[in-house]
């Protein structure tokens, strides 16, 4: 059997039971993250030991059911994303990212439709960032997003060189092709690629 230490520090985490229910458990871990199967984890799988605080008795934690994990007294990722919310940098594609990285439900889906709308998403990745290798999984959730996420680098680039111009045609002409244009945008869009060709 593999064993592995932990902090025997208070923590707060974000755990799924086995009954598919998701809140917000305090636990104190006793010192071993164990490989091994439990009567309420019957598959071998990384387990640990922690004393639960809210029911004051020892019980064992799924290490994969655990979404986040933060000592007491520090904001869980699930709180932060909770604030960003409350705020004004917000728009429908970057809460469709926020949900499927958190679960918290947002009203409408969808992809972003030019550089103001790739910029909210951008900033909330620069927040979160240890959501931005996990970005796949919303074109999974969503196959619309599919093109956007396998070109999510290169339009990031031209986000950043063009930011402090507080424009991009160019980033808005990529994200045109990636979903899709509609017939009145072909002649602008012809254009400025064949203004940008004669540039180079």
């Amino acid at each position: 059997m593999r064993v592995a230490k932990v902090s025997a520090e208070i923590v707060e985490i974000d755990y799924t039971n086995y009954r598919g229910e998701r809140k917000i458990r305090r636990i104190k871990p006793v010192g071993t993250i164990k490989f091994e199967s439990t009567n309420w984890h019957p598959d071998k799988q990384w387990v640990i030991q922690a004393l639960d605080l809210e029911k004051n008795e020892m019980r064992s934690f799924a290490m994969k059911d655990i979404h986040s994990w933060a000592p007491v007294g520090c904001a869980l990722p699930t709180e932060l994303a909770v604030a960003w919310l409350r705020g004004g940098d917000t728009g429908t594609s970057s809460e469709t990212i926020l949900e499927v990285m958190t679960g918290i439900p947002v009203k409408k889906h969808d992809i972003p439709y030019d550089p103001a709308d790739f910029g909210r998403c951008y900033r909330l990745l620069r927040q979160f960032p240890e959501w931005r290798p996990r970005l796949r999984k919303v074109a999974e959730r969503f196959p619309i997003w599919t093109p956007f996420v396998d070109n999510w680098a290169e339009m990031e680039k031209i986000y950043e060189r063009d930011e402090p111009t507080n424009r991009s045609e160019e980033l808005y002409d990529m994200m045109v092709m990636l979903r899709g244009y509609r017939p009145d945008e072909v002649e602008q869009l012809n254009k400025r690629m064949k203004e940008r060709a004669k540039a180079k």
